[in-house]
């Protein structure tokens, strides 16, 4: 993993897939994708970092709150939104 997060050193903006939330991603762990956790992990060198490609059945609702979870977990990271603009 010491590789990946190199790669997220000194990033403006890392952009890192996070399909599933850390709860459901044992059900989905053979998908070959990830949740955000693992991600925030990954993308925390980065200035700022978006988890993006969340999981096709999961609603508004519960994106809202695996947003919140990760913010509070990792400062610099969001999930992404359609439509959504950032400022670096």
């Amino acid at each position: 993993m010491r590789r990946l997060t190199e790669w997220m050193e000194n990033v403006d903006l890392g952009i890192v897939e996070s399909t599933f939330t850390p709860q459901n991603y044992n059900a989905n762990k053979s998908f070959g994708h990830t949740h955000w956790h693992a991600a925030g992990k990954i993308a925390m060198p980065a200035k700022k970092w978006l988890g993006v490609h969340h999981h096709h059945l999961a609603d508004d609702h519960t994106l809202g709150l695996a947003d919140q979870e990760l913010r509070a977990t990792f400062p610099n990271g969001r999930l992404g939104k359609d439509g959504q603009t950032l400022w670096l």
